[in-house]
């Protein structure tokens, strides 16, 4: 099997024509000829799973941030994350992917793992992908719990599911049941589900976007980049050993 079988068949699990905007997902390292020995899936490709994929035996990492995000003009081992990431892959031959919006937009991806793991049921997406015929596609989802349940409670379920922390803009003693939920850096689609959702549950929520949600039907939850994505990430290797003939590996570092 070679990486050009395996960019097939993330193509199929997350096209790339639901990528938002510029961003730069697919291989960004490495050869398409690639005989692929071991598969690694990761959140980030830190130095640190660059490392665990060397002693792994690990030749190809897909992960769900791109390595390469903006261009870069000098690469120096001590310049830090990401030039020290690309010069250890590099080094190390190890070919580097990543399915970035378009796992997060995709049926089964980052939003739809999120909405499943928080017990939400007839989703649909927040903002849906305009370019797919798919109407399941797009940004973020919005579902409804089984049945209402004390805010307090759902609360507690978000922390003990995700295992984090939770942020709120505010608490308030009430019955919650529509649910809205983005994976990672979402709160500029709160305008568009603020007069829809009881409660909003994404990540990198700034301080003044709680102090406007304050007030407002639905409340802004931040539960945390790295742990909205993290299923959702680890879902994918679970999909890619299904359908590939060699070894995935789930990477997991304080880190990533």
């Amino acid at each position: 099997m070679t990486v050009s079988d395996l960019e097939v068949i993330l193509e199929q699990l997350a096209p790339s024509i639901l990528k938002m905007g510029n961003d730069p997902i697919g291989r960004c390292i490495g050869s398409s000829h690639t005989t692929i020995s071991r598969i690694g899936v990761a959140l980030d490709a830190t130095a640190a799973v660059i490392s665990e994929c060397v002693t792994q035996g690990i030749n190809v990492l897909v992960t769900h941030h791109p390595l390469i995000y903006s261009p870069i003009t000098r690469l120096d081992e001590s310049a830090g994350f990401p030039k020290s990431a690309v010069i250890a892959a590099i080094k190390a031959d190890i070919t580097v992917l990543s399915a970035h919006t378009n796992w997060d937009c995709a049926v089964g991806g980052i939003n739809d793992v999120l909405a499943d793991i928080l017990g939400l049921k007839d989703c649909r997406p927040i903002e849906p992908t305009i370019s797919s015929r798919d109407v399941r596609t797009g940004i973020g989802r919005i579902g409804e719990l089984d049945s209402p349940l004390e805010e307090s409670v759902f609360h507690q379920l978000v922390e003990s599911r995700l295992g984090v922390s939770v942020r709120c803009s505010e608490r308030r003693n009430r019955l919650v049941q529509t649910i809205a939920v983005c994976g990672g850096a979402g709160e500029s689609l709160y305008a568009s589900i603020r007069d829809q959702a009881d409660i909003y549950v994404t990540s990198d929520v700034r301080h003044h976007m709680f102090v406007a949600a304050y007030g407002q039907k639905c409340t802004l939850w931040d539960a945390g980049h790295r742990e909205t994505e993290i299923p959702g990430t680890r879902h994918l290797a679970m999909l890619l050993s299904q359908h590939v003939d060699v070894p995935v590996t789930w990477i997991a570092t304080p880190n990533a």
